[in-house]
Formats: structure tokens, C-alpha cells, sequence
């Protein structure tokens, strides 16, 4: 199940999404905050492949379970280097870690402002 608390059209504010299930984000939904309130367990979210360049979605851990991330089939550059298409990555189970990632186009993201160490999958 996911709350979805969304903006006012004249707004500049984002979009606050709470996660605790698995969840497919629609480009509507962005720019979004995404946080796992009430997880009990490691959280799939999967990032919209449709979205435009630019496009946001930051990730915040409030509680002490991994929020991981999907593309459809791009890939995540994390510190400049890509990695693998349609491998995820993670937000570690620590509160207040985070990350913030941009849409970089063809399904690809780039990660900045991290909080914590980002999870790869192997």
C-alpha cells in the first residue's frame, strides 16, 4: 500500500509518496519524496521509464528497512560510473539515509546527494 499525498498543479512542492509495499511510480508522481513509514521488510520501487529529463525522485529511510530502486532497463551511475542496466540499488536500513536521483534520459539515473552508502546489486 502506498499514501500518496500529491501537489496542487499551480505548485512547485513535490509529491510525498509513503511505501510500504512494492510500488511502480508514475511520471505524474515526480518530482517525489518516497519514504518507507510502517516497513517491515526491504521495499521494491520502480522508477517510471517514461520519465522526462530532469525528472526527480529523492528516497528517505524512516524506518530501518531497505528502500530499493528499479528501472525498467537503465542504468544507475553512481560517483560517475554506470552501472549495470536493470540492476537495482539501494538505500541502506539505517533512518535518515537517503538519496536523490535525476533522470538522465533513456531510463538511466544518476545518483547525487547521498546519505549513507548506496546498496548495488551484484
Amino acid at each position: 500500500m502506498a499514501n500518496v499525498f500529491t501537489r496542487p498543479s499551480d505548485s512547485t512542492s513535490q509529491t510525498v509518496i509513503n511505501v510500504d509495499t512494492a510500488f511502480t511510480l508514475d511520471k505524474a508522481d515526480c518530482p517525489c519524496v518516497v519514504h518507507n513509514l510502517g516497513a517491515t521488510g526491504t521495499i521494491e520501487v520502480e522508477l517510471p521509464q517514461d520519465a522526462k529529463v530532469g525528472t526527480t525522485v529523492q528516497a528517505i529511510v524512516t524506518a530501518a528497512q531497505i528502500l530499493r530502486f528499479n528501472t525498467t532497463g537503465g542504468a544507475f551511475y553512481i560517483n560517475g560510473a554506470a552501472q549495470t542496466d536493470g540492476k537495482y540499488i539501494g538505500v541502506p536500513a539505517v533512518i535518515n539515509s537517503g538519496i536523490l536521483m535525476v533522470c538522465i534520459g533513456n531510463d538511466d539515473w544518476i545518483t547525487v546527494n547521498e546519505v549513507g552508502t548506496v546498496l548495488v546489486e551484484a
